[in-house]
C-alpha cells in the first residue's frame, strides 16, 4: 500500500460496501485460518456462488487480496482490489477494519 497511488470509482466503491454489508456481513460465513509463518490472515468467505480466500496482510505491508473473479478483474480495475469479500472480512474484524481506510483517503 504505502506510496502507490490507488485509483478507485467512488461508484464502484460503494456498490462493493452495499454489496458486503447486504450479502457477506448478513449470509455468508466468514472463518478464519489458523495462521502460517507468513504473517499473513487468511479467511475463507462461503455463502455465495462459490468459496473464496481473503487474505490480508495486518502489517498493512501488502495489498488484501480475493480469489473471487471480481478481485481480479473489475474490482482490481475500479476498486484496488477490494471486492466485497475483502470489504466484508475487514468490516467483521475489528483489529483490521482500519484498513478500509485506502478506500477513502
Amino acid at each position: 500500500m504505502g506510496d502507490k497511488k490507488v485509483r478507485v470509482s467512488l461508484w464502484a466503491r460503494d456498490q462493493r460496501f452495499l454489496r458486503a454489508a447486504q450479502q457477506v456481513l448478513a449470509k455468508y460465513a466468514i472463518r478464519r485460518r489458523v495462521p502460517g509463518p507468513d504473517r499473513l490472515e487468511r479467511f475463507d468467505v462461503t455463502g455465495g456462488q462459490a468459496p473464496y480466500v481473503v487474505t490480508i496482510d495486518p502489517d498493512w505491508g501488502e495489498d488484501p487480496t480475493c480469489t473471487c473473479p471480481d478481485a481480479q478483474q473489475m474490482g482490481k480495475e475500479l476498486n484496488a482490489g477490494y471486492c466485497k469479500h475483502v470489504i466484508g472480512v475487514l468490516l467483521s474484524n475489528d483489529a483490521l477494519r482500519c484498513q478500509l481506510l485506502e478506500l477513502f483517503l
